[in-house]
Formats: C-alpha cells, structure tokens, sequence
C-alpha cells in the first residue's frame, strides 16, 4: 500500500469505488489501482498523472498541491527554486525532451504546471 493509496482509501470513506470514479472522471479499475498502489496485473507501481490528480483533488475537496507531492511530483527543492532557477529549470528540461518553449505540446504543458503553481500558492495563503 503507498502513503497515496491510504489517503485515497479514506478520502473516499464508504463510497463504493465506482461512485467515487465516476464523480472524479476515472475508472473504478483504474481507482483500485491507485489506491493499492501498484497494478496487480503487471505488478507495477501505480503514478497517476498530474491531470488525475487534479480530478481526483476536485472530487474529493483535497489539497491538490499535497496529492501531487504524495505522487512524487513535487520536490521540496523545486517549490524553493528562485524564479531564475525555474526558468532555467523549465528550460533544460524542455531541451532533454526535445522541445522548445515555442512548441505549443510544451506550451501547454508549461500552462499545467503553473496551474499547479497558482493553486499550491492560493492554498497556501
């Protein structure tokens, strides 16, 4: 089980698997996975992605920014970076995937992650 996982279970408390999926807009299935953190299929490890997650923060009224870190998503040295070092940051990731900050995939991409920025920051007022 994953600390995740565990968050996920008693968030969602007696609702069935099902309900919860369908009011974040996810599989039961997929649900399952996540909140015994591996798929038993495969026996690999489950990471939803930011986007689940975000679904998952609206459906169950939890911190979003707390889920992400949960997920390993958020590095206590990233949320310290100057906003010299995010660009950088930004940038040099952006090159290791062969992109460029005029490419709209990572155009929106860049928009997501300061999304997350902005709601971690709102919660954190």
């Amino acid at each position: 089980m994953s600390e995740l996982g565990d968050l996920l279970r008693e968030l969602r408390g007696k609702e069935s698997l099902r309900a919860a999926g369908e009011r974040a807009g996810v599989s039961h299935t997929y649900l399952r996975i996540i909140e015994k953190g591996f798929d038993q299929r495969s026996g690999s490890p489950s990471k939803p992605t930011p986007e689940t997650l975000m679904r998952l923060s609206k459906a169950y009224n939890y911190s979003y920014s707390k889920l992400m870190k949960l997920a390993g998503y958020l590095d206590e040295e990233i949320k310290k970076m100057t906003e010299d070092e995010t660009i950088d940051y930004i940038n040099n990731e952006a090159s290791k995937l062969g992109m460029s900050i005029d490419d709209p995939r990572f155009r929106k991409s860049l928009s997501k992650a300061f999304e997350m920025i902005r709601i971690t920051r709102d919660e954190n007022n």
